[in-house]
């Protein structure tokens, strides 16, 4: 029972990370009309549009909240811009604090067990 409690701490900790919406980590940094890449690697450029995200402030069921983001669109003209810094490499969006925790959680409960 123990080891499962554990487990499910770990798997825990990775579904607190947010997800971007589709096509919007193209445009990260960037200004509307800067040229992008879709996430299927098709090249675009930033427009604005809407996303939505669940809210869990009042609870559970979420609600649904509207806000102003950018997406990479195929089709739309990249503007004439000055360049934009070289896309960063991205990682794991579960921050590492949450991570080195459920390790640890982990670490202990298998050190516990051999005692015993």
């Amino acid at each position: 029972m123990k080891r499962l409690t554990v487990v499910l701490a770990v798997f825990a900790c990775a579904a607190w990370a947010d997800v971007p919406p589709p096509d919007s980590m193209g445009c990260r940094d960037k200004t509307a009309g800067a040229a992008c890449k879709k996430d299927d690697g098709s090249d675009g450029s930033c427009v604005t549009a809407k996303c939505s995200r669940n809210d869990y402030s009042n609870g559970v069921p979420p609600t649904s909240v509207e806000y102003d983001c950018l997406k990479c669109q195929t089709g739309a003209a990249p503007l004439n811009s000055p360049p934009t810094e070289p896309e960063k490499k991205n990682s794991c969006a579960a921050l590492p604090g949450e991570a080195l925790v459920g390790l640890s959680l982990v670490l202990l409960a298998w050190r516990k067990s051999r005692r015993q």
